[in-house]
């Protein structure tokens, strides 16, 4: 009767199971089209972002390689990209923005636009030291 009682509990414990694998499918199968629904409009989003942006940014790069030479960005050495030097110009053109400002009077751009710009600069160039090895430098002035 116990071995009767125990085959009737491992089959009914294997039809559960067997169902909860089911269920786990179909949900994994409908999380996973969401998912790809989500993707869809994050890089239409994206697509529309950087057709909007990518204008202002080559301009940036254009009259900072006139004004201070190509590739000078790249510069680990560069004054302006130094650690103050640079979140002190992000915080001036921020503040330009709030202030109502909406053309820099060197470069005619939106202000924020040389905040996204060097914002973009300094993740690229602390990436960059992290994948060959050195730390970054924070303390710099």
């Amino acid at each position: 009767m116990k071995d009767d009682n125990n085959e009737k509990l491992r089959e009914s414990f294997n039809a559960m199971a067997k169902e909860h694998k089911k269920t786990l499918e179909f949900l994994k199968d409908d999380y996973m089209e969401a998912d790809l629904r989500l993707q869809d409009k994050v890089t239409e989003e994206l697509d529309e972002m950087l057709a909007l942006i990518a204008p202002v940014l080559i301009n940036g790069m254009m009259q900072g390689a006139t004004k201070h030479g190509v590739s000078s960005w790249k510069d680990t050495d560069n004054p302006s990209l130094q650690h103050t030097a640079n979140h002190n110009s992000l915080f001036h053109h921020v503040a330009e923005s709030y202030s109502g400002v909406t053309v820099d009077k060197d470069s005619g751009q939106h202000p924020l636009s040389h905040v996204v710009l060097r914002c973009i600069m300094d993740y690229y160039r602390r990436e960059k030291e992290n994948l060959n090895g050195q730390a970054n430098k924070t303390n710099e002035t």
